[in-house]
């Protein structure tokens, strides 16, 4: 039983090597850089302080329907927004 494990396990090694294809074909490869515009639109003032940025963040949440109130924090580049939502919404199942 042993000869026939020992067997099977050499032919599968042998088997799996039998491609003559290298492993690593190295291709013809021409690597270049490709420089791009930037597609982003920024507005041209973008020195906003973290309040003015919160505020902005509140501002567009409670433009959101069944949203009562919104709160934001802004700290370096992160932003945490947080709403209060209407009691229906919160009670609807998935």
């Amino acid at each position: 039983m042993k000869k026939m494990r020992w067997t099977i396990a050499l032919f599968l090694l042998v088997a799996c090597q039998a491609n003559d294809e290298p492993v690593a074909e190295k291709k013809e490869q021409t690597e270049r850089v490709q420089y791009v515009k930037q597609s982003v639109r920024t507005p041209k003032n973008e020195d906003l302080s973290a309040t003015e940025i919160a505020e902005h963040l509140v501002t567009v949440a409670k433009k959101v329907p069944d949203v009562n109130d919104a709160t934001a924090v802004v700290t370096g580049k992160y932003a945490v927004v947080g709403i209060d939502v209407n009691q229906k919404l919160e009670s609807l199942s998935c």
